[in-house]
């Protein structure tokens, strides 16, 4: 009787001990911005998209940019769901890329390209609905379940190499690894899936309630990360550059998806392809990027517009040092050079409207390819 008491007691104890500590959380969490960016985030199994960004809400890393979002759950300024008379509407749908990591919402291509249309129509607003971890699949299905309702005019959907790879990492990095089951379309191979197509345990349920245990688990997962090297994290993140088979076929349907999907709202449709750091260091005059070439080609028989960033990037990188933060993600210098030759290359297609003056501080000109329509 008295070693039941005592376990009760200790249970007791416990449990009051956690739930201090969660409070406390709480209480911290309501008092300052995070400094987690994957605090931004919330699950929505109920949609298509998996998860997105929570409205209001603000995270500061040490020594980084801000991120805010507004109250539509995007990282913008403050945006009205429909569309005032008369304007030029762009939606932008990207991953961490178009969302802006590691710069300012000012300096990110979406905001760049306002900047230039609007020296050409006063009116014109380019939205941008990037968020962190999306592939083709998540951006198909938020295009449809919430782009298209902004009464678009032109829908900008941004490429990065990761997009061909094994979602896992990328969804569990931004939504702390608690997705559960994901549908075999959300993967580029299903076959080579390595997310276990189940749900949540009620453990794994129990802990995503709580605050302090979501805390330690991101900890445990940020050391576990920290501990591969280079080369086995840019292996995890991309397929081979030429690469055959189920994935390209799947990117085919994604992009054929939101194409249709765009014209049948009446709004146009083009790619924006984003280089990856390995490809900038062509010289004047070297060989195509397979990759590249295989991208342009699959826009072509879709009968889709595409800007491809690639040698305009490596031209800067020749000029310089390459305009890129890491693997992924360009800098500022990057994402005024993508915005410049978007507006470009699309107002020469008749698909943004042409002429207008370079953003302050953007670079020289340069080439791009824009080929086809969607269809």
């Amino acid at each position: 009787m008295r070693t039941a008491a005592r376990a009760l007691l200790v249970l007791a104890g416990l449990a009051v001990g956690l739930a201090i500590v969660e409070l406390g959380v709480r209480v911290l969490d309501a008092r300052r911005e995070t400094a987690d960016l994957r605090a931004l985030h919330v699950l929505r199994p109920d949609a298509g998209w998996l998860y997105e960004l929570r409205a209001n809400a603000v995270a500061q890393p040490a020594g980084g940019p801000r991120y805010a979002t507004n109250s539509l759950g995007f990282r913008d300024r403050e945006r009205a769901l429909a569309k005032p008379p008369g304007a030029f509407r762009v939606v932008a749908i990207g991953d961490s890329v178009t969302f802006g990591f590691g710069v300012e919402l000012e300096e990110a291509w979406p905001s760049r390209l306002e900047e230039r249309l609007r020296a050409v129509r006063p009116d014109a607003e380019v939205l941008d609905l990037g968020i962190g971890g999306y592939n083709p699949y998540t951006e198909s299905e938020l295009l449809r379940g919430r782009g298209l309702a902004f009464a678009p005019d032109v829908v900008l959907v941004q490429f990065c190499v990761n997009d061909l790879a094994d979602p896992t990492i990328h969804f569990d990095h931004h939504a702390r690894t608690r997705l559960g089951a994901l549908p075999d379309a959300a993967f580029p191979d299903p076959s080579q899936r390595t997310h276990a197509a189940r749900g949540l345990s009620l453990l794994e349920r129990a802990c995503l309630a709580s605050r302090a245990c979501s805390r330690a688990y991101d900890a445990w997962l940020a050391r576990a990360q920290a501990t591969l090297d280079e080369p086995t994290r840019r292996a995890g993140a991309r397929p081979a550059d030429a690469a055959d088979g189920p994935a390209w076929d799947w990117l085919a349907a994604r992009y054929r998806e939101m194409a249709r999907a765009s014209r049948a709202s009446g709004a146009r449709f083009a790619l924006v392809l984003f280089p990856h750091f390995e490809q900038l260091a062509g010289a004047p005059g070297s060989a195509p990027d397979p990759l590249q070439q295989r991208l342009v080609r699959l826009a072509r028989d879709e009968g889709i517009a595409a800007v491809d960033l690639l040698e305009p990037f490596r031209r800067a990188s020749r000029a310089g040092r390459p305009p890129m933060l890491d693997y992924f993600h360009p800098d500022a210098r990057g994402h005024a050079i993508a915005a410049q030759v978007v507006a470009e290359e699309l107002g020469r297609a008749g698909i943004l409207p042409s002429g207008g003056a370079p953003a302050a501080g953007a670079p020289a000109p340069a080439a791009a390819s824009a080929k086809g329509e969607p269809r």
